[in-house]
């Protein structure tokens, strides 16, 4: 039987599926709305990337790809060569990996974040991450440390895929929710690993728009998958 697409969907940030708080004076709405993320950021006076994301994710100065709607507030942003530009409501600004940005005033700065649904322009190496992606990873990698299933099959899609190299010499494939489960349940539950699990924050490949495959480069050890 054919899928049904709906040709008109909405929702509403005032209603988000999720909101998080990956880092000081920040948070962030997220809705999917035709299977794609949108994300609308409320920065605190006083929030900037170099003080209170710098200490989260690393790096001297912001690696991520940005497109923003400015709703509400200013904020200034500084390249690493140097040039700096102010935005604020109604302004639509493009940023390449590389910069610090910080809230001007008193008032809270709300903008719409885009980069994880549009094309990545010429120019824009194709292992850059938004901060989204960076802090869903991180999530991600927390939950599987923590032994939480729930938190990470939170985390996946319903029609997700895990493949396994094990058992060669082909590997193994799991398809869906259910099945997924099964394997991180096993792999959990192992009581001795020799590393913490750590998924690579470098996207091997893309499907659509929004979602992500990628390796991770330690694991638990275990004659199971």
């Amino acid at each position: 039987m054919e899928e049904k697409v709906e040709k008109i969907t909405g929702k509403s940030f005032d209603t988000p599926d999720e909101t998080r708080r990956p880092f000081e004076k920040g948070k962030i709405d997220v809705i999917t709305v035709g299977g794609l993320p949108f994300y609308r950021e409320t920065l605190a006076p006083g929030w900037q990337w170099s003080r209170h994301v710098k200490p989260v994710v690393g790096g001297n100065s912001c690696q991520r790809f940005h497109v923003k709607i400015f709703l509400a507030g200013r904020q200034r942003v500084r390249m690493d060569d140097g040039t700096e530009m102010e935005f604020g409501p109604g302004d639509v600004a493009v940023m390449h990996p590389g910069h610090d940005a910080w809230v001007v005033g008193d008032e809270a700065n709300v903008l719409i974040e885009l980069a994880d649904i549009v094309k990545m322009p010429a120019g824009v190496p194709e292992e850059t991450l938004t901060e989204i992606t960076l802090e869903a990873v991180r999530r991600f990698n927390d939950a599987i440390n923590r032994h939480d299933v729930d938190a990470v099959m939170a985390a996946m899609t319903e029609d997700c895929v895990f493949e396994n190299t094990y058992p060669p010499p082909d590997g193994a494939r799991y398809e869906g929710q259910v099945a997924v489960r099964s394997v991180w349940e096993r792999s959990v539950h192992v009581k001795t690993w020799d590393h913490p699990f750590r998924m690579d924050l470098r996207p091997r490949g893309w499907a659509g728009t929004h979602r992500r495959w990628s390796p991770w480069n330690s694991l638990p050890h275990s004659s199971t998958p």
